[in-house]
């Protein structure tokens, strides 16, 4: 059974051997739904239909990439015939740790629990471990290994920027891609706006509108969400983002990349502290600096821009 998001999974899954708790309700079991309210009502609904669904379906392993969704370590103990199997999605931070203190600080609280649990690194093990009881096993980012690495050595002659901002710090990304595509043209590299969000979110349309108004001329190309982003970071391409999970899986695949932090490497609640300034990270956005980080990027070897990534 698949807890949430069945994407990652259904490219190696056949269709009829598994099925799909969907935790956003985006569609719901009538008849599970029927029966959790005729056992318990509307007490501890979501729970109760969870508890339910699972029971109904009596799944040998229960798989999810909702790697911060706290419930999902306490399965085990409404169903504990199942393997429990948790695969780290996207870089984490302080907040999914801090609602694991909050956890444990019930004194009757369970024991948070995976049997195994796929995460990108020893950081994410070495912290996670001390919430949560599992089997370990430093996989890298999965989606990123499903993707074949063709990766492209030709000299670099692009710019990819790949959008991270949210509706709070919009303003902000905005002001760093204006310098983004100043620096395209002192370097005379062509220049990629890469979207996180589908063409249809309300974020993507807010970018396309402001953009339009901001830049006459045609200064960039757009790389849709549908589009295939690992097909891209395999280009002989810069890339420049905030603190996308992409970018880091992109120096995975020995691709040059620059982070521009709002506020610190590599994001603002995460558990590590890193410098402000590092080999292929800065906080200060002033464009001299941006420029001189870009030039010694580019300057790097593959093997030690990997090796300054560890």
């Amino acid at each position: 059974m698949i807890y949430d998001l069945p994407d990652l999974f259904e490219r190696i899954l056949v269709k009829d051997q598994y099925e799909v708790l969907d935790i956003r309700y985006n569609t719901v079991n009538i008849y599970i739904l029927f029966i959790t309210f005729l056992q318990t009502g509307f007490k501890d609904l979501v729970k109760n239909y969870q508890k339910n669904y699972i029971l109904s379906v009596s799944p040998k392993v229960i798989i999810t990439s909702i790697d911060n969704n706290l419930y999902f370590f306490k399965l085990k103990q409404l169903f504990n015939k199942a393997k429990y199997i948790c695969i780290q999605l996207s870089l984490r931070d302080s907040v999914f740790l801090n609602s694991c203190k909050m956890h444990y600080k019930n004194k009757n609280a369970s024991e948070l629990y995976s049997d195994y649990f796929f995460v990108y690194g020893n950081n994410d093990k070495t912290v996670l471990k001390k919430f949560i009881q599992s089997k370990f096993i430093l996989s890298g980012s999965i989606i990123n290994n499903s993707h074949l690495q063709k990766k492209d050595y030709r000299k670099i002659d692009k710019i990819i920027f790949i959008n991270q901002a949210t509706e709070g710090d919009f303003e902000k990304e905005v002001k760093i891609f204006k310098k983004i595509i100043r620096l395209s043209k002192d370097l005379n590299l062509s220049l990629y706006y890469l979207l996180k969000r589908r063409e249809d979110h309300f974020l993507t349309k807010k970018i396309k509108t402001m953009f339009e108004k901001e830049f006459l001329n045609k200064e960039f190309n757009y790389i849709e969400k549908k589009n295939n982003a690992y097909s891209y970071i395999n280009s002989n391409a810069i890339f420049f983002t905030s603190s996308s999970t992409l970018g880091f899986e992109a120096i995975s695949r020995k691709s040059k990349v620059i982070f521009l932090p709002y506020t610190k490497f590599p994001g603002k609640d995460y558990f590590k502290k890193y410098p402000r300034n590092g080999p292929f990270w800065t906080t200060d956005h002033s464009f001299q600096n941006i420029k001189n980080l870009s030039k010694s990027v580019l300057n790097l070897n593959k093997k030690k821009m990997v090796f300054n990534s560890r």
